[in-house]
């Protein structure tokens, strides 16, 4: 069981009494990690790229002389997913 896991269970056992435990630690855990991203996708962002708000681009600087255009943190995402991490 990870230390996320054991938390949410202490939540629950404080807050809630009833039998319905795995679901809604399941419900629970779907809720906080919809629509964020984890903490080492965002220092790798704040260390190897430039967001564009009013184009909605986020710039990666893969060496000094590339770089890589993004449109919108999801595709970046997706490329920290499959390459970076």
């Amino acid at each position: 069981m990870t230390n996320e896991e054991q938390k949410l269970r202490e939540f629950i056992s404080k807050y809630v009494n009833d039998d319905n435990e795995p679901t809604f630690l399941s419900d629970l855990t779907a809720l906080i990690s919809e629509g964020y991203y984890p903490k080492e996708f965002l220092l790798w962002t704040g260390e190897n790229c430039q967001y564009y708000p009013d184009t909605n681009e986020w710039m990666y600087f893969e060496s000094p002389m590339t770089q890589q255009y993004f449109k919108g943190t999801d595709e970046l995402f997706n490329y920290w997913k499959e390459n970076e991490q």
